[in-house]
């Protein structure tokens, strides 16, 4: 982050909320206090602009010129006073790639329907207005709106013109669509009343009413992945963006918000442009991008922000939990499970395909006939056929191995160059059916290394609707297809998670967080968002299964013998992790577990989808979940179960506690997701966006006393771990962002079963450590004969173990013979005068 014109407010904490219809600004108010005692220092919310009615999340925006109504907008003011009341700040969360357009009350949506290209917002929406091939569309919008070919809808009476306030409009069903100038005037009843007029009408109108299912091949317009009702916004005009941030940046202004979160840069046509002008006009505010990472992937320089909101941070952390020299048993195991050897390389690459074929094809045949176009400005190009060109895009695009590259006019980036080359290189060597001229033209284009200048601005051009189709392919391609394929373990199987990479070993883990420190120390540190596919908890419960393959072997082929099941091996694996890492006594777990499979299913696209579910399939899925659960027809397979399930339960705790402690203690911002400051183990959306007991949080937190963390109760353990040190960062809040990160030595037999590292400041500081792989034999015997290399300027200095209060000397600690093997310590390291 370059430095800004003055200081911004850089959290010493987070706490995410979801804010909706049933949680409101009032709601928000009224637990303000308990978020302040836990330790939080920022608020941090979901968008809160005008969204769609019923909105549970808000990313569906309709109108950026007002708050959202369903929040209480007249209780707004009394939230932010109490914030402010308690010295704490508020981070939104902002949506500046897309808005809402699935209902009759998005303004800029409804002129651009009613005046076309020409209008207001004609240009605001990224829409080819061009055509295409078919020259009727020239002009004119696709709405894949309907739930029968329009013929058959208009046939049947489901579209007619009604005179709402004394104007006409298209209805169908509850939906409302303007009609253009010329039309305004029609006799609704007569033109109602024959059939063949009605038709000549909407053939009349700025956008064509078409059937769901054409939207993956037809759609002309530009969405938030393949959702057709979130139609994305041009924000890479000025007018668009000075409109989109109306609100956002009164309320800055009004120092009401103290910081942003922007949602998905990377469907911007120019992230880095985007964030510039969003700093200067805002007065360089605190800003974090939702920049998915691969793992040696660094956050971009030249983006005017603090870091990221997190999941590079989340994987890292959760791969250090999963024991890497166990990969190969644990991918026999699977193979042997399934009957087959899948490889996640190639699942990630047919995961994209069928996403470039399937919904995102339009996408492909906008970019396709752009690249047609400039293959026709050079001899050697020029024959290359419209198939070819696609076929060629295609492979491309589905071989890239990071979200997207970030070429523009003005520059071309090195390692965007090594991406290009490298994707192109993949698909030339594994495409030996097209021809080599066709990868020379795509990898030529988008490095711009021929034609003249108006030709190189017009590569430019294709170059970033390239870079906007490569993120959300490998986002619905990777994260909502490839992930729930491929089960060797599903916890690895995270939002800018590798699957293919089995664990990850200390070291880099240390100079992960050393970068973190010294580039992006105001990132957030998050463990679950409202977006991860399985809670933290459930996370750490599943990676132990990586230390007991043997044991997980025999446990999950006696399930299936028991079991006896006819649902596909693949899916049956990815049931039995859910159940282990989730599974909990409670009157709805049946009924959670059967809504996750469902969905898991249809996002895997092979025996069941959203477009045409297999209800037969997804019923012997559901018949198999009630008979697991039941505790009268379970029984039989519960007894192999459930001793198992608790005995990985139990180590989980300590996955838990371990990765909590390194949220709030390693560099970063600490962020905690609404609820889990306790035991948390949701599944993916909705289930994570459940509401939580607020008032068992007061209770709990009200009766925490100042005693050790007991890991037998997760519950208040984890509590406890978030108050005291949350509570100690707020007191010390120089010390949390500015200290210096120091990994430390392990020596002896259980120097790979624990995680240390040092916080140093004008000597002071904070020792951290924290177990890891506690399910291994080597674990069992404790720290015996393990010692830690602690920092020069410690010796002679005294340690206060943060839980207990227990003072010690420096040797005891580097001896580990005050340190739990079975929780987190923390050592507030203090100078012999006493100051820390």
């Amino acid at each position: 982050m370059t430095n800004a014109a003055h200081h911004p407010r850089i959290p010493g904490s987070t706490y995410r909320l979801q804010l909706h219809g049933r949680f409101t600004f009032e709601h928000a108010r009224q637990i303000a206090d308990y978020l302040h005692d836990l330790g939080i220092t920022d608020v941090y919310t979901s968008p809160i602009l005008a969204a769609a009615a019923g909105s549970t999340h808000g990313y569906d925006v309709i109108d950026h010129s007002k708050l959202n109504p369903e929040l209480k907008p007249e209780h707004f003011d009394a939230w932010i006073d109490e914030l402010r009341s308690l010295g704490m700040g508020y981070l939104l969360d902002v949506v500046p790639n897309h808005v809402g357009v699935d209902t009759n009350d998005n303004p800029w949506w409804n002129d651009l329907l009613e005046n076309g290209p020409d209008g207001a917002h004609g240009r605001s929406f990224d829409v080819d207005w061009e055509g295409g091939h078919r020259a009727s569309m020239r002009n004119k919008i696709l709405l894949p709106v309907l739930g029968q070919p329009y013929g058959d809808a208009l046939a049947a009476g489901e579209i007619r013109l009604v005179r709402e306030r004394g104007e006409a409009k298209v209805a169908y069903f509850d939906k409302r669509f303007p009609v253009s100038k010329p039309f305004k005037g029609v006799d609704v009843e007569a033109v109602n009343a024959n059939v063949d007029d009605l038709d000549r009408v909407l053939c009349g109108q700025f956008y064509r009413l078409a059937y769901w299912l054409a939207a993956g091949d037809e759609i002309n317009y530009r969405r938030f992945f393949d959702v057709n009702t979130l139609a994305a916004i041009a924000m890479e005009r000025l007018d668009v963006f000075e409109a989109a941030h109306q609100v956002i940046f009164r309320l800055l202004e009004e120092g009401k918000i103290t910081g942003l979160r922007l949602d998905h840069p990377d469907g911007l046509f120019d992230p880095a442009q985007y964030f510039e002008r969003l700093q200067q006009r805002a007065g360089s505010p605190y800003v974090l991008a939702e920049k998915i990472l691969a793992m040696e992937e660094p956050l971009r320089d030249d983006w005017k922000a603090h870091g990221t909101s997190g999941y590079d941070f989340l994987i890292h952390v959760n791969a250090l939990q999963v024991h890497s020299a166990n990969e190969r048993e644990m991918t026999a195991i699977y193979d042997e499970f399934t009957g087959e050897h899948l490889d996640v390389d190639q699942v990630g690459y047919e995961s994209k395909l069928h996403i470039l074929e399937n919904t995102m094809a339009s996408e492909l045949h906008m970019l396709t006939r752009e690249l047609d176009a400039l293959s026709q400005l050079d001899r050697r190009y020029r024959d290359f056929t419209f198939r070819q060109l696609r076929a060629g895009l295609r492979e491309v695009v589905a071989r890239f191995e990071v979200y997207r590259t970030y070429i523009t006019e003005k520059t071309i980036d090195k390692r965007d160059a090594a991406h290009v080359r490298a994707a192109v290189t993949r698909a030339r060597e594994t495409s030996p059916q097209i021809a080599p001229g066709v990868f020379n033209l795509i990898e030529q284009t988008l490095l711009r290394q021929w034609g003249d200048e108006s030709v190189r601005a017009r590569q430019a051009r294709f170059a970033g609707k390239f870079q906007q189709l490569t993120s959300p392919v490998t986002a619905k391609g990777i994260e909502d297809t490839a992930f729930y394929r491929y089960h060797r373990l599903i916890s690895l199987n995270e939002v800018g998670g590798q699957p293919g990479r089995f664990g990850i070993g200390a070291d880099v883990l240390h100079r992960y967080f050393a970068e973190r420190q010294y580039r992006w120390p105001g990132a957030l540190s998050t463990l679950s968002t409202h977006d991860t596919k399985r809670a933290e908890d459930v996370r750490a419960r599943i990676n132990v299964l990586s230390e007991w393959p043997a044991e997980w072997r025999e446990q999950v082929l006696k399930w299936r013998e028991v079991n006896g099941s006819s649902v596909h091996p693949n899916d049956e694996y990815l049931l039995y992790q859910t159940l282990v890492g989730a599974w909990v006594e409670s009157p709805d777990f049946a009924d959670r577990i059967k809504a996750y499979m469902t969905k898991a299913l249809r996002e895997a696209k092979q025996r069941t989808n959203w477009t045409r579910p297999d209800e037969s399939y997804e019923r012997a899925v559901h018949e198999l979940v009630d008979r697991l659960i039941h505790p009268a027809r379970g029984r039989a397979f519960q007894q192999f179960l459930l001793p198992f399930q608790k005995r990985v339960a139990a180590a989980g705790v300590v996955n838990s506690l371990s990765q909590t402690a390194l949220k709030l203690w390693a560099p970063g911002v600490p962020d905690t997701y609404q609820g889990t400051e306790l035991t948390d183990l949701s599944l993916v959306d909705p289930d994570n966006r459940r509401p939580v007991d607020f008032d068992r949080r007061r209770r709990l937190l009200n009766n925490e006393s100042d005693v050790d963390i007991d890991p037998a109760d997760l519950d208040r353990a984890k509590l406890r771990l978030h108050v005291r040190s949350l509570q100690w960062r707020r007191q010390h809040r120089p010390f949390c962002v500015e200290a210096d990160y120091r990994p430390l030595t392990l020596c002896g037999p259980g120097a790979n079963n624990a995680f240390a590292f040092a916080r140093i400041h004008d000597r002071a500081g904070v020792v951290v450590v924290v177990p890891r792989l506690v399910a291994t034999p080597d674990a069992q015997q404790g720290w015996r004969k393990t010692t830690i290399r602690l920092p020069a300027f410690a010796h002679g200095c005294q340690a206060t173990d943060l839980f207990s209060g227990e003072r010690t000397g420096l040797r005891e600690v580097a001896e580990m013979k005050s340190i739990s093997c079975v929780r987190p310590t923390i050592w507030i390291i203090e100078s012999p005068s006493g100051d820390s």
